[in-house]
């Protein structure tokens, strides 16, 4: 049997290993993310943040209450056409109804990874029904948009911090943007807030709890909106703590072939360095 006595052929063996595991498991995990992503279907039991549970479909009295009998499951395709709420890189999965507070409850909106202090614009033209400034309750600072359309945005855990910072201290003007009150008229695409972590979010990476009441007063997944205002083809997937926004897995599996590649080269150029153990000279007698 041939022994590595290199001492470099050993580390760069370990090397090229490494990274041939490291790129197969990452190359399953595109896969899975990719048969999860098709079609818009939900991961079961998780959600972008690993929120413990927010203040979703709040009916505007800032009493942390989800304003639903808890009747209807929202579990229909319902898709408003809207602007996307969050200005810049983001990330989203159907978190709708994943249990919150050890199942007492359910998760009745959309969680959006985004970075802190990303700007929030109102999904349609229409007038701001509620603003409530507080870290306190699930909520914590909140908008509410009611659209011409009859429908309600919420806007949930908006930002509470000063940049570069999460020090808690609650200026209003880190939380909206200018201008923002109470029957203020708004369009589609205007300055609304901010992304943080006020409420209950506290101890997650800042997001958007976003959520959905149709005209008829039903709360419903915005999920298939938030999808459609996204782009199409687009799928959002967590990939560790951060959430980022792509054309499905197609990034996953281009690092995964090209960490195949490295490790690959790496076991090969490692054997070139593999010698056999030097045999004595046979003795002439």
């Amino acid at each position: 049997m041939m022994k590595i006595h290199c001492r470099a052929g050993r580390r760069v063996l370990g090397f090229g290993l490494l990274f041939g595991v490291f790129s197969v498991v990452l190359g399953l995990n595109a896969v899975v993310l990719a048969e999860e992503g098709s079609g818009g279907e939900e991961v079961s039991g998780h959600d972008a943040d690993g929120d413990d549970g927010d203040a979703d479909g709040d009916d505007g009295d800032g009493d942390g209450d989800d304003g639903d009998d808890g009747d209807d499951d929202g579990d229909v395709s319902v898709v408003v056409p809207m602007v996307f709420p969050v200005d810049g890189e983001h990330g989203f999965v159907n978190g709708w109804h994943d249990p919150r507070d050890g199942g007492a409850r359910l998760h009745e909106g959309i969680d959006i990874v985004a970075e802190r202090h990303s700007l929030l614009v109102a999904t349609v033209d229409g007038v701001i029904e509620t603003v409530r400034h507080s870290n306190s309750g699930r909520a914590g600072n909140m908008v509410v948009l009611r659209g011409d359309d009859g429908n309600r945005f919420f806007y949930i855990h908006l930002n509470n911090d000063e940049p570069g910072t999460d020090n808690g201290v609650n200026l209003a003007e880190q939380a909206f943007a200018a201008g923002i009150a109470e029957g203020v008229r708004v369009s589609a695409g205007d300055p609304i807030g901010f992304v943080g972590d006020s409420g209950n979010a506290e101890s997650t990476v800042p997001h958007l709890h976003f959520g959905l009441k149709t005209v008829a007063g039903e709360t419903v997944n915005p999920y298939w909106s938030l999808v459609g205002a996204d782009g199409e083809g687009q799928t959002s997937r967590v990939f560790g703590e951060l959430a980022v926004t792509g054309p499905g897995s197609t990034g996953y599996v281009v690092v995964g072939v090209i960490l195949l590649v490295v490790g690959v080269f790496l076991v090969t150029a490692s054997t070139r360095l593999v010698r056999p153990r030097s045999q004595p000279a046979a003795l002439n007698n």
